[in-house]
């Protein structure tokens, strides 16, 4: 059915198919490369974000901590835990406690990131803070994960939790505190305030819709925009349903080995790349979710402006190719309609095409062709004239019409001059002369011998 359609229709549909088909191969070579580019360009620069966070993170607590150390190392605290060996005894009048309580109020006040400095002994099994709240008859030290942790270990440790006293979380460092004999007296620490690090960790996100949240050693959710899971939700809980999560267990297993690196999952129904990075001061892991949509949002914007730009070039097509093709197929059935009148008969054609290309050449050979028609159809009727001045003259040695015509041309004019020759020996009475019927061939030959038969 196409081959059988105008040749304007065939030129608009194969300049815009070629046009369509070439510009959307483009855009889907530019969108598979753009894709791969964006995404990993995208997970570069959060992996880099993520470490850079962590450890500023790590340099923030560190320079908290600096306080913590100073207040275990006063020599005035490690002899007040040595001779403060009697529980329950109310230290409100000792000259000794009053100074340490100074001291622990000075850490506070100097530093709005220090929300506590507190102290705890290990014979007695009393906490003591800067406010001098009151644990509590039942609250023992050695029963308290942070303490018991840090008395383990033997050095420094860093501790996110909830206060028992006041119900608020806090990332507490702690310092044991040992005698000249390096037995254990207890330990000191301070309590950083989670506002510094929520800023700390909220300007963490790249774009609008990432997910960022500090995990425990052990997946539990220390930093998370929904507070309801503080605490009390560990990242392993989430099992994989194939809707709302799927390819957590794998992305989590991954972020507690303590390594650094990029995760793909669904969680909370939502594709996401897991950006990771470990924050090793503190034990934790800090995590930013990074949703794939908003990845590609500008992928999607880059589709709408070439599908724009695609329905542009198919409409300018639309409308130039019916001019441009016009300019061709008009010359074309203009020759058309010549060649049909030359078929007729209709030698009196004249083709009209002033152009320079190659319509132009196919025109000008039509009007070679309609000159050699002509002289020939010219030489026919000065044959049936009998005028010899009307010579045709072969254009080439392949001009077998012009070479037959002349041969015609000798063969008639000949027997003519044979027959006059004759006609005029017999009228003056000479019947003895014959025609040269050897100079003829064919039916020629024939014509001649039967004349001279007669």
């Amino acid at each position: 059915m196409f081959f059988n359609t105008r040749l304007r229709t065939k030129m608009l549909i194969v300049f815009v198919s070629f046009n369509l088909i070439s510009s959307l191969c483009f855009l889907f070579a530019n969108l598979v490369f753009s894709r791969k580019l964006l995404i990993r360009e995208t997970q570069a620069k959060a992996l880099e974000r993520v470490a850079r966070i962590s450890v500023s993170i790590e340099s923030f607590l560190r320079e908290k901590a600096g306080a913590a150390n100073s207040f275990s190392h006063n020599p005035e605290l490690i002899e007040w835990l040595s001779d403060n060996r009697q529980r329950g005894i109310d230290h409100a009048s000792d000259p000794g406690y009053r100074k340490l309580i100074k001291f622990a109020q000075s850490i506070v006040a100097n530093d709005p990131d220090i929300k506590s400095a507190f102290f705890a002994s290990e014979v007695t099994q009393e906490y003591f803070d800067h406010e001098e709240r009151k644990a509590g008859p039942d609250y023992y030290v050695g029963k308290r994960d942070w303490y018991a942790r840090t008395v383990q270990k033997g050095k420094p440790d860093y501790d996110i939790s909830l206060d028992l006293l006041d119900k608020r979380i806090y990332v507490s460092y702690n310092v044991p505190i040992y005698d000249d004999q390096k037995r254990i007296l207890g330990v000191a620490g301070i309590d950083i305030s989670l506002a510094t690090l929520d800023r700390i960790i909220g300007s963490l996100p790249l774009f609008e819709g990432c997910v960022p949240f500090l995990l425990g050693q052990d997946g539990t959710f220390l930093y998370h925009p929904n507070k309801q899971l503080l605490l009390n939700k560990r990242i392993t809980d989430f099992k994989d349903d194939g809707t709302r999560f799927s390819g957590l267990k794998e992305a989590a297993s991954h972020m507690l080995a303590g390594k650094s690196g990029i995760d793909e999952a669904i969680y909370e129904g939502k594709d996401l790349y897991f950006v990771y990075s470990p924050i090793r001061d503190v034990g934790a892991i800090l995590v930013l979710g990074v949703p794939s949509d908003e990845i590609e949002a500008p992928l999607q914007e880059s589709v709408r402006i070439h599908l724009i730009i695609i329905t542009i070039s198919v409409l300018a097509l639309v409308l130039l190719i019916p001019p441009i093709t016009r300019s061709v197929t008009r010359p074309i059935e203009e020759l058309v309609k010549i060649s049909r009148r030359i078929a007729t008969g209709d030698l009196s054609q004249t083709p009209k095409v002033n152009r320079r290309d190659e319509i132009g050449d196919l025109a000008a050979s039509f009007g070679d062709l309609v000159s050699y028609m002509r002289d020939v159809a010219g030489a026919a009727e000065a044959l049936s004239r009998n005028d010899r001045e009307h010579q045709i003259r072969p254009r080439s040695q392949a001009d077998v019409l012009s070479s037959d015509f002349t041969t015609i041309n000798k063969s008639i004019y000949g027997m003519i001059d044979e027959l006059q020759r004759v006609v005029t020996s017999i009228k003056d009475g000479r019947l003895e002369v014959r025609s040269d019927s050897g100079r003829f061939e064919g039916s020629y030959r024939e014509l001649m011998n039967g004349i001279n038969q007669m």
